[in-house]
């Protein structure tokens, strides 16, 4: 077998989701307080980052902490990423995360039907300013269509016109925070991120009882395919102005909680007689195969994992992924980097998600690097999967 190289530019990452401000700091009300514990979370993550050889990190900016005293967040924010390219780590910031508690209702408010989008849109700006050229990678939006599906799991048919002018709303936002990103900093490359995991792939024939004849994957590069081409297969009997899009990101998590409200209708839905036979599973090469087919623009996978407690994220696993994204990159398609979703494992609410590269003891916070995760590091480093790792390959 020939040797296994990645690109010399190729990105090796972790990502790092939204630690909640109640999970991370439940008994403290006083905000200095608060924003003393946030320092200690960004510390700590720069900690565990200096054990792996990675070149790439990607994290969401909190919400929750920006509302508590947006300077004093982005100052604490600037000097994490000072700290970052200290290492020779590049950040990839992920403006708005859809997995933050965002209500449909936030996104249809006043704010974000006026030409400015008020205050949100000027903390973006006062985030992206602070940080001149220090980011080169910006994710503006994390799964909105994943948003839009669970929005209309929860409100029913009646809310679909509401989901559409959301789309509209977060298009809108999307477009303003691009073209405010470019006038600070042009070489800054932006986009978004989706989630096509297979848990996940079914919901769009929900879309079926309204007369929406949508396939999954259509349904899941909707926001992309308008971005790119002005329209979509979701709202087909509209158009919008096209926007502009660096990359693409690619979401692909297979974690599934039965506490989470979302998940637990998406079990009940796909385990319905009427929609088994309806069930597509998807292969993250065949969503890499699509993207580069409908759009000719660079990729990132931008998270991926599986959740170990339930099908264990094995060495096998990722190195058999890593080995198909070095074949897919063979074809002369652009692939430029990979990002592991979690640096670490994290909570929802009383579940602890065990997809981290650390796992966590939540009692007396001890964490410990996993196995697999010593592999990734070490393949990392070499720019290389070596022959001691072949065995793995299927």
């Amino acid at each position: 077998m020939d040797r296994i190289i990645f690109p010399k530019d190729f990105f090796w990452g972790a990502n790092t989701p939204i630690f909640s401000l109640e999970e991370d700091s439940p008994n403290i009300t006083n905000k200095k307080e608060k924003l003393n514990c946030f320092s200690k979370n960004l510390n700590k993550q720069i900690e565990l980052l200096k054990k792996l050889n990675l070149n790439a990190y990607r994290f969401s900016i909190d919400w929750n902490y920006m509302s508590l005293d947006q300077y004093e967040c982005i100052f604490l924010y600037r000097d994490f990423i000072n700290k970052l390219s200290e290492m020779n780590i590049e950040p990839i910031v992920t403006l708005i995360d859809m997995n933050f508690p965002f209500s449909i209702e936030f996104w249809n408010t006043d704010e974000f039907k006026n030409e400015k989008n008020g205050d949100f849109l000027s903390a973006i700006k006062n985030f992206v300013e602070s940080m001149s050229n220090k980011v080169q990678y910006y994710s503006i939006l994390n799964d909105p269509m994943v948003f839009l599906i669970r929005s209309f799991l929860f409100k029913g048919k009646e809310r679909l016109a509401i989901i559409s002018n959301t789309f509209e709303n977060l298009f809108s936002l999307y477009s303003r925070v691009y073209i405010e990103i470019k006038k600070i900093n042009p070489y800054a490359k932006c986009s978004i991120s989706e989630n096509f995991a297979n848990n996940l792939i079914n919901n769009s024939y929900i879309f079926n009882n309204l007369n929406k004849n949508i396939e999954a994957i259509d349904y899941f590069f909707s926001f992309f395919d308008t971005l790119v081409y002005g329209k979509n297969k979701l709202f087909e009997d509209k158009e919008y102005n096209k926007s502009s899009i660096d990359f693409i990101g690619i979401n692909f998590n297979n974690i599934f909680s039965d506490i989470n409200e979302f998940d637990k209708l998406i079990k009940a839905f796909n385990q319905k007689e009427e929609n088994k036979s309806k069930s597509r599973q998807f292969r993250l090469e065949q969503v890499l195969k699509e993207s580069s087919k409908r759009f000719d623009l660079p990729i990132l996978i931008s998270e991926n994992s599986i959740e170990q407690s339930k099908e264990g994220f094995t060495s096998n696993y990722l190195i058999n992924t890593l080995y198909n994204v070095n074949h897919f990159i063979s074809e002369n398609r652009r692939v430029f980097g990979y990002i592991y979703n979690s640096l670490v494992d994290h909570k929802d609410k009383n579940l602890v998600l065990k997809n981290g590269l650390y796992s966590v003891n939540f009692e007396n916070q001890f964490f410990t690097l996993r196995n697999f995760a010593k592999i990734y590091s070490n393949i990392a480093k070499e720019n290389e999967i070596r022959e001691n790792y072949l065995k793995y390959i299927e």
